[in-house]
């Protein structure tokens, strides 16, 4: 399991570093799928429960094609650089 995880880890920070370097042809690849529909398509399908209207999918896509990957994939990073593990037992949980 524990391998499992360092293995997603790893992809992740790859395709987090890949993202930063190609950041103008992300972005340009992220704008394409606005334009052609499919971005709407897939967060129609996946996102949603089907009783948004069209406006409502469409700003949402707007403000997500608008985040610069770069950004985004930064902020991956330093998720996954982020350790909790000292602070989880002072945390007070019911038994």
């Amino acid at each position: 399991m524990l391998d499992r995880a360092n293995n997603l880890k790893s992809h992740c920070v790859v395709d987090s570093v890949c993202t930063i370097a190609l950041s103008p042809l992300v972005w340009m690849l992220v704008w394409l799928t606005y334009l052609n529909g499919s971005a709407h398509l897939s967060t129609h399908l996946f996102q949603f429960g089907g009783r948004e209207t069209r406006e409502q999918l469409d700003f949402i896509i707007r403000m997500v094609v608008r985040a610069n990957p770069a950004v985004f994939a930064r902020g991956m990073l330093a998720m996954l650089r982020y350790d909790a593990t000292a602070v989880l037992p002072t945390i007070p949980v019911s038994a």
